[in-house]
């Protein structure tokens, strides 16, 4: 038990059954709260992005246990599943907000009485990579979609670089910071 670990000065395990008891009591909130949106479906266009958020939480919390007992490689793996639907999720923010403020049409419309000075990149973006500003409305919701939606690919594509490739070559080591790893 706990208990009788820390007694030993094992406090590692303690640690370990002391954060069980918090992830279980996460996962039964977690799910009670994605349950209940999956009984009232009544707005399915926003809740399946608010479901996909919610499954943040038992990942994150079980990902966050795992690593307490796992270190090393397995670590790793780990850490890749969560990596991956992370970056899922934040493109499931994105889409979730612009269903909330009434779709993309509306979003646009919205963007469009904006003032024209918002879509400007401040001066180190302007000056050295010569971004120009972009026109508030449809332009500007599509260049942040985009830009969403690349991040979900580059994260996705190095996440499974380092997980297959860098990892099990040598290239990689997390948390050193060394040109010469």
């Amino acid at each position: 038990s706990a208990i009788s670990d820390a007694k030993k000065g094992r406090t590692d395990f303690a640690a370990f059954y002391s954060a069980a008891s918090f992830v279980v009591i996460t996962l039964v909130l977690s799910f009670r709260e994605i349950f209940r949106h999956l009984y009232n479906w009544y707005a399915p266009d926003v809740q399946k992005f608010v479901v996909r958020i919610l499954f943040m939480v038992p990942l994150y919390s079980v990902q966050s246990w795992l690593s307490l007992r796992f270190h090393g490689p397995a670590r790793v793996y780990i850490d890749t599943l969560r990596d991956l639907y992370e970056a899922f999720v934040i493109q499931s923010f994105v889409y979730y907000l612009i269903e909330l403020l009434g779709g993309e049409d509306r979003m646009a419309e919205l963007l469009g009485r904006k003032e024209a000075s918002l879509g400007g990149h401040g001066w180190f973006m302007s000056k050295v990579f010569g971004m120009q500003r972009w026109r508030m409305g449809k332009e500007f919701l599509l260049k942040v979609k985009h830009g969403v939606l690349q991040y979900v690919v580059v994260k996705t594509i190095l996440t499974l670089l380092t997980t297959f490739l860098f990892l099990p070559s040598g290239l990689y080591g997390e948390g050193t910071f060394s040109i010469h790893y």
